[in-house]
């Protein structure tokens, strides 16, 4: 069993995707760019072992497919730049490459209790930190993981909530985060994030 904490801040960019088909589509989404000043994972900073910087840039496109008032059909591509450097500690022998995350999973927004949001779902990364672990242990930069998020909209700015997620390809074990945080938008499209939390992992990095 390992635990660390973390706080960050990021600066989120959100465009909202038209969707050029008849009034109430149930079809939604939007597409996402922010920069965060390290690269974090697991809990762990990873970005604090590359000698060429800590910066990195995570853009996503989200979908979202309404089933009904409650439930939702979710699913996303991400990736995050490393806009830092990739080699670990200088070493040219070890390094890690841009994060690559795939998700699709089930939403339910205020059915189980008003102002919560509980989504369950499958998660497929390539390459970062998790790839290279998996890359020297199994050949492989893959890593796939179920996870269940519980979020909890305290006020219209804070929240509170937690991950748990169980890792059964290339990294193998669980791994837990409870948080909570601010959010306040800056303009109509950009919002600052402000999130602190811990992060827990059992048989996860060996620990």
């Amino acid at each position: 069993f390992a635990a660390s904490a973390f706080a960050e801040i990021s600066v989120k960019t959100v465009s909202p995707v038209s969707v050029p088909v008849e009034q109430d589509c149930p079809l939604s989404g939007e597409v996402d760019a922010e920069y965060a000043s390290n690269y974090t994972c697991r809990g762990i900073v990873a970005s604090h072992s590359l000698t060429e910087g800590d910066g990195i840039i995570p853009a996503s496109v989200d979908l979202n497919y309404k089933l009904d008032d409650c439930n939702s059909v979710v699913g996303a591509a991400s990736c995050t730049f490393l806009i830092s450097g990739h080699h670990m500690a200088g070493e040219r022998d070890f390094s890690f490459h841009n994060e690559t995350d795939f998700l699709f999973g089930w939403k339910n927004r205020d059915g189980l209790l008003k102002n919560l949001s509980t989504t369950l779902g499958w998660n497929l990364i390539h390459g970062g930190l998790l790839g290279s672990f998996a890359k020297y242990d199994h050949a492989h930069s893959v890593t796939q993981e179920f996870y269940l998020n519980l979020n909890y909209d305290l006020t219209q700015n804070w929240f509170a909530g937690v991950t748990t997620s169980y890792a059964f390809q290339g990294m193998t074990g669980w791994w837990f985060q409870p948080y909570v945080g601010y959010k306040a938008a800056l303009c109509p499209v950009t919002d600052i994030v402000v999130t602190a939390g811990m992060s827990a992992t059992s048989s996860y990095f060996g620990a």
